[in-house]
């Protein structure tokens, strides 16, 4: 599992290469089958989820298409844990 680490300045930094990256590399990493873990480097919090969040808007700001609308809403249905209207 590769561990980064989240500076105050927003720079992330891989911690097994020893450098800062970018988001688009973290989803290279990923898509070559890396698993990642994100801390915040003063509290320990971890932003794993927060950064992919980041990365899927991202990339989907940069594509052609759009999340259906019935995904975006069962994405928000398993944040809350909410079993409304799930079929």
């Amino acid at each position: 599992m590769v561990l980064i680490k989240r500076y105050a300045n927003r720079k992330l930094y891989d911690c097994d290469k020893k450098k800062y990256v970018t988001l688009e590399e973290i989803f290279e990493g990923i898509n070559h089958g890396e698993q990642i873990r994100v801390i915040d480097h003063l509290s320990g919090e971890d932003l794993t989820t927060q950064i992919m969040a980041q990365i899927i808007q991202k990339q989907k700001l940069n594509s052609k298409g759009a999340f259906s609308r019935a995904l975006l809403e069962e994405i928000i249905r398993s944040i809350s844990g909410s079993p409304a209207n799930r079929e």
